[in-house]
C-alpha cells in the first residue's frame, strides 16, 4: 500500500491486515508494508497472495484491520480432499509445517501446500489455542465473537442516540437505522478470527478417499510418477565434481 493509505486507514508498517476477495468473499491475513506508489485506491500483492487468494491483478479486494490479535494455536486440524495415503507422512507434515509456520489461519481457510512439485489443497478443520485442553468448535468461536462485538455495537449506539437526542433532534429515517442496528435486524457478517502457528503447534492430517461407483473421482499421485530427481542428483554430482577436480561422473555409494 502506499503510505498515504497506510496512514489514512491507521496501519502500522509490518503490523498484520485481512485481505478479502470480493468476489468469492475469500479471506487471508499478510503483513502491509509501504510501496512507491501514491495511489490511495490500489494495492500491490505478491504473487504468493494472488496465489493463496486466487485472484487475478485488478480484482477487487477489501484490506481492513484484525478483528482481534491473533492467539496462538497448539494443534491444528487439517484435511485434505484427496487420497495422500501413499505419501511419507512425515514429509508431507514437514512440508506443511515448513510453509505454515509463523502464519495467520483461520478456520475453514483453503490453505495450498507444494508438495514435489503438487498443489494440495487442505482445509482447516479445527483449531486448539494453547491454553486450552480441548477443541473448541467453528460455532461457538464465531459466535462468541460475534456476540461480544454486538454488544459492544448496542452500547455505542444507544449512548450516542441518548447523547444526540439531548442537543438535537433527529428524524426518523435516522431513528429507524438505529433501530435496526440494536434489534440486530441487519444481517452482518461474522467477523474472521485469525490465529497464529508457531514454532511448537502440531499438525493433524485427514483425508476422505471420494468413490463413486466403486472408484475414486479424487486425482491420484503416485511419487514414482513425480520425476526429476534422478537428473537433479546427477547435476549436484556433476557439480560436486567440478569443483574437487574429480572425473565428470563418480561410480559408487557415496
Amino acid at each position: 500500500m502506499s503510505l498515504s493509505a497506510i496512514q489514512l486507514c491507521k496501519f502500522q508498517i509490518g503490523e498484520a491486515v485481512q485481505l478479502t476477495d470480493l468476489k468469492h468473499n475469500r479471506h487471508v491475513a499478510k503483513i502491509v508494508w509501504p510501496t512507491s506508489s501514491r495511489s490511495l485506491l490500489s494495492v500491490q500483492l505478491s504473487n504468493h497472495v494472488l496465489h493463496d487468494l486466487k485472484i487475478n491483478s485488478g480484482d477487487p479486494i477489501r484490506v481492513s484491520s484484525l478483528s482481534q490479535v491473533p492467539k496462538p494455536i497448539s494443534e491444528i486440524f487439517l484435511h485434505c480432499a484427496v487420497d495422500i495415503d501413499q505419501y511419507d507422512p512425515q514429509a508431507l507434515v514437514t512440508a506443511v509445517g515448513s510453509q505454515l509456520r509463523c502464519s495467520l489461519v483461520h478456520l475453514n481457510q483453503t490453505v495450498i501446500i507444494v508438495f514435489y512439485g503438487m498443489e494440495l489443497m487442505f482445509s482447516v478443520q479445527k483449531l486448539v489455542l494453547c491454553e486450552e485442553a480441548t477443541l473448541r468448535p467453528t460455532g461457538v468461536i464465531s459466535t462468541n465473537v460475534s456476540d461480544n462485538k454486538s454488544t459492544d455495537l448496542m452500547s455505542q449506539v444507544t449512548n450516542r442516540t441518548h447523547s444526540k437526542s439531548q442537543n438535537t433532534r433527529v428524524d426518523s429515517l435516522d431513528q429507524h437505522f438505529q433501530m435496526l442496528s440494536i434489534d440486530g435486524s441487519q444481517q452482518k457478517e461474522d467477523p474472521i478470527v485469525f490465529y497464529k502457528v508457531i514454532e511448537s503447534t502440531k499438525f493433524t492430517i485427514s483425508n476422505h478417499k471420494a468413490r463413486c461407483n466403486g472408484t475414486s473421482d479424487a486425482v491420484l499421485y503416485k511419487m514414482e510418477d513425480l520425476g526429476g530427481l534422478t537428473e537433479v542428483v546427477e547435476s549436484i554430482v556433476n557439480i560436486l565434481n567440478i569443483s574437487l577436480g574429480l572425473s565428470p561422473s563418480l561410480e559408487g555409494n557415496f
